[in-house]
């Protein structure tokens, strides 16, 4: 009959609304399973201290070192450092942290950057205070320039002459800025005969 039809219409549509509720229920459940083993089973990696560092080129770069674990154990011994960082030349650099356990593989990274900030230094030949008859002009002694990076900056060196002083000063290729100063003092030649009788610092004139 009609009725009866209508009836087995909807025990057929409910019988496959459950079965496909219950596989949804299923399907959940095993993405529940899984998002659990997960975050068990992934491990806990991280670095210590900071990710991006700066260092004074020459200086040694010294790891601030990680910890990992997995399962609650201890895993750092499976890290492996790919470290690129050369400390002789500036620029910037990665070191690199790899950790392969249990089907995962995480990377980490820190970023190194290799400066200048050290100012080269200017070392004066002879006196720092040297002293000149009013008639004549100081000779200049010469003078050397040491820098920690820059191999060559003798020919760099600027020099400003003002109120008695001679000013010397150069810049690396960094930016970083060195200075000294000779003063010159002018007297007649009585007060330097008297200078050169006592062993004073170098007398000119």
């Amino acid at each position: 009959c009609f009725f009866c039809a209508i009836m087995d219409l909807e025990v057929r549509w409910v019988f496959m609304n459950f079965k496909k509720c219950v596989l949804l229920i299923i399907m959940i459940f095993i993405i529940g399973l899984s998002s659990i083993a997960f975050v068990l089973c992934s491990p806990d990696f991280l670095l210590l201290g900071e990710e991006e560092i700066t260092i004074n080129v020459g200086e040694e770069y010294k790891e601030n070192g990680y910890s990992a674990t997995s399962l609650f154990k201890d895993v750092s011994k499976k890290v492996v450092i790919d470290n690129q960082v050369d400390t002789s030349k500036l620029g910037t650099y990665e070191v690199t942290y790899i950790l392969n356990i249990s089907g995962f593989e995480v990377k980490k990274k820190r970023t190194v950057t290799v400066v200048d900030k050290v100012a080269p230094i200017i070392t004066l030949k002879g006196q720092g205070e040297s002293y000149v008859c009013p008639t004549q002009e100081y000779i200049e002694e010469g003078y050397e320039v040491t820098d920690n990076y820059d191999s060559d900056l003798i020919n760099s060196v600027q020099i400003d002459k003002k109120d008695g002083s001679i000013i010397y000063s150069v810049e690396d290729s960094s930016g970083n800025v060195g200075k000294v100063e000779r003063r010159i003092k002018y007297q007649d030649n009585k007060n330097l005969s008297d200078r050169r009788h006592q062993s004073q610092p170098l007398l000119r004139g």
